[in-house]
C-alpha cells in the first residue's frame, strides 16, 4: 500500500481502465442509453400526444354556411364559365350556329366598324374556310360590372397551324336565361 505522501509526490497515472472497471463502465454506458432513449420516447410520445389536439384545433372544420348572396354569385360564375367553356368548344368544332349563338343579337364587332349581321356573316364563312381549330381558355377570371359581367383570360388559338396566344375579354350579360356575350376586346 502506498503511503499518502507518496501518492501525493506522484501525478495520477492516466491509463485505460482495468479489466474489472470495463464491465461496469459498459453497464454505465449501455444504462445511460437506455435512460437516454427512454427518455427520449416518453419526449416523444408526450409531444406527439401534445400535437394531436393542436392538429384537430388546426384542421378546417366545416365551412360556415353560404349566405344566399354567395351562393346566387357562385351560381352565376359557374353559369358564366360553362357559357364561355360551350362558346370555345363550338368554335373548335366549327359549329357556326352554335358559336354564334354564344353572342347576343345586338352585339357589334370589337372594332365597331360591322353591322351584327355583317360581323356573324364572316365569323361564319371563317369558321367553313377554316380546317383546323382549336381553342383553349385559361385564366379565366370574372368581375361583376352591374348586372353585366366581364370574363378576363388568356385565349389560345390554333387555326389551320397558325398559333396565337391572346388576353381577352368577354363582356356577359344575362338575356331570358342565357348568358351571352354583348361585347369582347383582345389585347394582342
Amino acid at each position: 500500500m502506498m503511503s499518502p505522501a507518496r501518492c501525493a509526490q506522484r501525478p495520477p497515472r492516466m491509463s485505460q481502465p482495468t479489466l474489472s472497471l470495463l464491465p461496469f463502465t459498459g453497464l454505465l454506458a449501455i444504462s445511460g442509453l437506455l435512460l437516454w432513449s427512454a427518455s427520449t420516447h416518453a419526449q416523444a410520445n408526450a409531444a406527439e400526444a401534445a400535437a394531436v389536439p393542436q392538429a384537430a384545433a388546426s384542421r378546417p372544420g366545416p365551412k360556415p354556411a353560404a349566405s344566399p348572396d354567395e351562393r346566387r354569385e357562385a351560381a352565376t360564375r359557374k353559369a358564366l364559365t360553362a357559357a364561355v367553356d360551350r362558346w370555345a368548344k363550338a368554335w373548335s368544332r366549327r359549329d357556326s350556329r352554335a358559336y354564334l349563338k354564344a353572342y347576343a343579337p345586338g352585339f357589334i364587332s370589337a372594332d365597331r366598324t360591322m353591322s351584327h349581321a355583317t360581323w356573324a356573316e364572316q365569323r361564319r364563312q371563317n369558321l367553313q374556310d377554316s380546317h383546323t381549330i382549336r381553342i383553349d381558355i385559361r385564366e379565366l377570371q370574372w368581375d361583376a360590372r352591374g348586372s353585366d359581367w366581364v370574363g378576363s383570360f388568356v385565349e389560345t388559338s390554333l387555326i389551320d397551324g397558325r398559333y396565337r396566344e391572346t388576353r381577352k375579354q368577354l363582356l356577359m350579360r344575362r338575356i331570358g336565361e342565357r348568358w351571352l356575350i354583348i361585347g369582347e376586346r383582345e389585347d394582342g
